[in-house]
Parts: C-alpha cells; sequence; structure tokens
C-alpha cells in the first residue's frame, strides 16, 4: 500500500469519526432543546387547567356551600308505600392531580367518602383547599 492510499486512508476515518462525534453532539442538543420546550408547554397548560379549575370552584362556590348544608337532602322522608325512607349523603370530593391515574383517583374519592361517614351522616370530606371550610365536616 502506497504512503498517499495510507495518508487517504487515514483522512477518511478521521472524517467519519468527526463527522459521528458532531452527529451525536447535535442529537444530543436537539434532544436536550426540545425536552425543555415540551417541559415548558406542559407546565403552561398544567398552570393554565389548575387557574380554570379554581375559577370553576370560585364561581360555584354558592352552590357547594347550599349542597353542604342542604336541608332537603337527610331531613324530610320520601314515603314507598307504608315506609318512609330517610335519604343521606356522604360525599368525597377531591380533584384530579396529573400524577393520578383513574383508580388513584377513585380510591382517594372512596377514602374520603368514608372519612365523611365516620363523622356521621350527610357529611362532605375533601382534600381541595379552595372549598370553604364551613362545607368540609
Amino acid at each position: 500500500m502506497k504512503i498517499s492510499d495510507k495518508i487517504g486512508l487515514a483522512f477518511l476515518i478521521v472524517a467519519v469519526t468527526l463527522t459521528t462525534i458532531t452527529m451525536f453532539s447535535f442529537y444530543i442538543n436537539a434532544r436536550n432543546i426540545l425536552q425543555k420546550a415540551i417541559f415548558a408547554h406542559l407546565e403552561t397548560t398544567a398552570k393554565s387547567r389548575s387557574n380554570h379549575i379554581r375559577h370553576f370552584l370560585k364561581t360555584h362556590k354558592k352552590a357547594i356551600e347550599q349542597l353542604a348544608n342542604s336541608v332537603v337532602i337527610g331531613h324530610k322522608p320520601i314515603k314507598i308505600g307504608s315506609q318512609e325512607l330517610t335519604i343521606t349523603v356522604s360525599l368525597g370530593v377531591t380533584n384530579y392531580k396529573h400524577q393520578n391515574n383513574i383508580d388513584e383517583l377513585m380510591k382517594e374519592c372512596d377514602d374520603l367518602m368514608y372519612k365523611a361517614k365516620d363523622k356521621g351522616r350527610n357529611r362532605l370530606r375533601s382534600n381541595i383547599r379552595s372549598l370553604p371550610r364551613k362545607c368540609i365536616t
């Protein structure tokens, strides 16, 4: 093999190596930029949804208070034939967090409902901080 062939082969190996390193470097950089952009978008979306939920709870605060203090449920028996039935409601209320799946969400509501039942009839238990305190028993 001639010296010129050896030098040409060495340049080819160096060029392929440098190209591979450069492409890998660009790939890592592009991946990091994309990841940061996705996280920023998810954060913005989560904040927006949080604001929507907060607004929803504020606008429905009166209805939640009325439900919690309802005199209709549990105080007026319903007649069915010759029997009277009294209906009581115990509720567990929570909000969906991005890390929860539906099973965790239902278990959390269920646990809160049983805590409400432990306190008596016609109770509401919640872990939502923005609910009025007099609604939560």
